[in-house]
């Protein structure tokens, strides 16, 4: 160890991109590492020599090869034995998850947060919040059966009022806490957007309100809506469903178009009559199935569209209804990157939002269409179809990384091919064929066919 300390020691530190980069990964896998050895009691004398090799990391231009050879003895131990640490994590982990509370008992933990501060004021030291880091490699494993999900406890961050860069995020926090405290007690609601209003110099963008709330919900332990605070909806249902809404009152879904409710979690479903439900990624195919008699050419069916990548109130729609009636989930979007992103958002959640998956995820989805595959059966003229972006490439890359698609031989067959056409497809290609192609003859035949992922 003394020699590792003396290859350290008086070493000036050197900048440049590469040994930064070096410095930031090191950390990275030095929190991890340091997790392993808290939680399965691994030699504490490993996470010293893991340290040193940080710094080591930080200059290994310097290091000559006798250094090089200790170096390189040190770093294999140190490997195999955390390797056998985060084999033990993963099969030790535990998946974090929100509960719906009573109102009584959100605010009681929201007073304890609050006493929390008083007594650390009174003591003399400055108070802070410690919060799950949400997203991330490190904080989120993926579950074949129920998508991303949140594990509890790996990694946690601390907001303090001892700590510079945090000032602004604490008061933040202790701000949208008490916003949260009054709606609940007085069993009122609010939307993001007005607590935004009501502190604009304080909260900058409404971007800080969106993550504090995140970051109360998750240390809170419960749902967002369950602090009473709501998001702007902005999807559309239509088709045989009836619900009543947080009024008491009756809604009948096939009689119009309806926008989706903000408050999910206040609704009662009546009545669900549907043999399927057809997600639609784009508005302008919505309404044009909706208007083009869908329930006497497709059946008795249900049909919700987000409006593009879907918001809260929809997925958690989505995910109420799969879970109050066992029926088929299909998919139709556009035959490119985001189209595809948009489709395992529904299905599989997103690392941002783990924390939350079990009231936003649908698993039983199966894509529908549009096939990329299906643009070469079809045989779309090239004239309606897009070239690639530089972009595009860049995320179908990324989805051919996801765990999901690794895990999937027809997803994986489907996306190289995508990759490999260099062309996509939006939904409106299928009008080259005929205007109602898409109501007359596309989703009839795939429904009655069973073509689908």
């Amino acid at each position: 160890m003394k020699d590792y300390l003396s290859l350290i020691v008086d070493v000036p530190k050197r900048s440049g991109s590469d040994t930064i980069s070096d410095r930031n990964t090191a950390r990275k896998v030095f929190r991890y590492y340091k997790f392993s050895a808290e939680i399965l009691d691994l030699d504490k004398n490993l996470t010293k020599r893991f340290y040193l090799i940080h710094c080591v990391l930080s200059y290994k231009h310097q290091i000559n090869a006798n250094e090089l050879e200790k170096y390189t003895k040190v770093t294999t131990e140190l490997y195999v034995s955390l390797y056998h640490g985060i084999e033990t994590i993963h099969t030790k982990r535990q998946i974090f998850s929100l509960n719906y509370l009573s109102k009584e008992e959100i605010l009681e933990k929201i007073e304890n947060l609050i006493k929390d501060f008083l007594i650390n004021i009174a003591n003399n030291s400055l108070p802070k919040f410690s919060i799950n880091k949400r997203g991330g490699n490190f904080n989120t494993d993926y579950l074949k059966d129920s998508g991303f999900r949140m594990i509890d406890v790996v990694e946690a961050s601390d907001v303090s009022l001892s700590h510079l860069p945090s000032l602004r995020k604490y008061t933040i926090m202790m701000v949208c806490l008490c916003h949260c405290y009054k709606l609940i007690l007085m069993g009122k609601h609010s939307t993001k957007r007005d607590i935004y209003y009501s502190n604009v110099n304080l909260f900058v963008c409404q971007g800080y309100v969106d993550d504090c709330l995140a970051n109360i919900s998750c240390m809170l332990g419960v749902p967002r809506n369950s602090l009473n605070v709501l998001s702007s909806a902005k999807g559309l249902i239509y088709g045989c469903l009836k619900y009543t809404n947080q009024n008491n009152l009756t809604v009948n879904c096939y009689d119009q178009v309806t926008q989706i409710p903000s408050e999910i979690e206040s609704i009662q479903i009546i009545q669900i009559t549907a043999r399927y439900i057809l997600v639609i990624e784009k508005e302008a195919i919505f309404q044009r199935i909706a208007e083009h008699g869908f329930q006497e050419k497709l059946g008795h069916s249900l049909i919700i569209t987000g409006k593009g990548f879907p918001d809260v109130n929809t997925r958690m729609l989505l995910n109420k209804i799969c879970k109050h009636v066992s029926i088929p989930v299909f998919a139709l979007v556009d035959a490119d990157p985001h189209g595809i992103e948009i489709m395992f958002v529904y299905k599989f959640g997103s690392k941002s939002m783990s924390y939350e998956a079990e009231h936003l995820t649908c698993p039983s989805m199966k894509w529908l269409g549009i096939l990329p595959k299906d643009i070469i059966g079809m045989r779309i003229p090239n004239r309606v179809l897009i070239p690639l972006s530089q972009n595009d490439n860049k995320k179908l890359l990324d989805l051919m990384n996801r765990p999901y698609v690794l895990q999937n031989k027809d997803y994986k067959e489907q996306i190289n091919f995508l990759h490999e056409s260099g062309l996509k497809a939006e939904i409106e290609c299928l009008d080259s064929i005929s205007h109602t192609y898409i109501t007359d003859i596309y989703l009839p035949l795939k429904l009655r066919n069973g073509v689908w992922i």
